[in-house]
């Protein structure tokens, strides 16, 4: 598949080969990055409609099993065992010393407990993470992740120094957890070929998981060092707003970083055909694809986007604003500069990156929306201030 990567690396060569006689109509080759952005959505958007028919029948098989009653041998089902009951892995599980420090490094009320402790892979920037679950006294469960500083490249993890990382609730039967860090915390190295560090933890018994970053189209499976981890290192604007981590074809919302903008998934209500999330006034409504809105004073969500700034990031920063066609999203460029067929369209406007849709065609530049409001999934509510 071809990634927004590419979009500069054929911009580039449509400049260079100008004088070249291509026996190929430059159509052709935009047609062909369209299809694929297409195609990728597609597959990830199939890959959620599964996850949500299982998830449904899943919850019809739990609450029969819950109304069923005992067998003459005894046998129950057995409920999956909540993140509080997780063993503590990983190659640092032994490290008492290492795991103490860590719960000081989180000012946390309440029980904590660590359930891992380990270090990233040669491919990955040198951390070091224990994962924390820390349960107060109403019940709730949040997790919390403190590492290393970001290491130089062929340097260990150096654990002589902790910071809290990223933190982020953990919802009733989640299977999973993780986070994506995309500002650089103190200390911190320049990560080499990305600028953004991810992580992801599945339960016990979890052989693969992944992470999924939706900006990332020819994206392979992130490195895994032991059974349910993976780790990666990501572009630079990657975060907890368009990065999932993935396994048995469900989705589970990253933490993220203390220092990015806060990332919250929502339950909304509907109320005379509006759509309602909770939330501040001016926060983002997305899904892990792409933008949807934003909310408004009274807590519907604002999903004309007509006259924002977007750009084409990966092709030196093409700009333009939104307008529409009937109920089509157009591109309306600022300069002589245009966009290609699949070139990815975000916000420019807004303080992290945003994914607006695709351009789909142009004369007028018209924009295959990512994400809607309808689809499977997980939806999204991500603060626009600071955390």
């Amino acid at each position: 598949m071809t990634g927004d990567s590419d979009d500069d690396v054929l911009a580039r060569l449509r400049y260079e080969l100008g004088a070249v006689d291509v026996h190929s109509h430059p159509a052709h080759v935009d047609s062909l990055l369209a299809g694929l952005h297409q195609r990728r959505g597609e597959q990830r958007k199939q890959r959620r409609t599964v996850a949500f028919v299982v998830a449904a029948a899943l919850t019809v098989v739990a609450t029969t099993f819950s109304l069923w009653p005992s067998t003459g041998d005894g046998h129950v089902p057995v409920a999956v065992a909540s993140i509080a009951d997780w063993g503590v892995r990983g190659q640092l599980a032994g490290d008492d010393a290492l795991i103490e420090r860590a719960r000081q490094a989180w000012s946390v009320g309440g029980s904590v407990r660590a359930v891992y402790a380990g270090s990233s892979p040669p491919s990955v920037a040198p951390l070091a993470v224990v994962v924390l679950v820390a349960i107060d006294a109403s019940g709730a469960t949040t997790v919390g992740f403190v590492t290393s500083p970001v290491g130089g490249v062929g340097e260990s993890p150096d654990t002589s120094t902790l910071v809290l990382r990223a933190t982020g609730p953990v919802q009733r039967g989640q299977r999973a957890v993780g986070f994506v860090s995309a500002t650089p915390l103190a200390g911190d190295e320049p990560i080499t070929g990305g600028g953004s560090i991810g992580f992801a933890l599945a339960e016990p018994g979890v052989e693969w998981i992944t992470l999924d970053n939706s900006a990332t189209d020819s994206q392979v499976p992130t490195p895994r060092v032991e059974p349910g981890v993976t780790w990666n290192v990501f572009a630079d604007g990657a975060g907890a707003w368009d990065t999932v981590a993935t396994f048995d074809n469900q989705d589970v919302v990253l933490a993220s970083g203390v220092d990015d903008p806060v990332v919250t998934e929502v339950v909304p209500s509907r109320s005379a055909l509006r759509l309602i999330v909770p939330g501040t006034a001016g926060d983002y409504v997305a899904t892990p694809d792409g933008v949807i809105g934003v909310i408004t004073a009274d807590g519907s969500v604002d999903t004309d986007l007509t006259g924002r700034e977007v750009e084409i990031r990966h092709m030196g920063g093409v700009t333009g604003t939104l307008g529409k066609q009937g109920s089509v999203l157009t591109f309306e460029p600022a300069s002589s500069r245009k966009p290609f067929p699949g070139n990815r369209v975000s916000l420019a406007d807004a303080p992290f990156p945003l994914t607006v849709g695709f351009i789909d065609s142009t004369d007028p530049w018209t924009i295959r929306q990512a994400a809607s409001s309808t689809q499977p999934g997980p939806l999204l509510r991500i603060s626009a201030g600071t955390p």
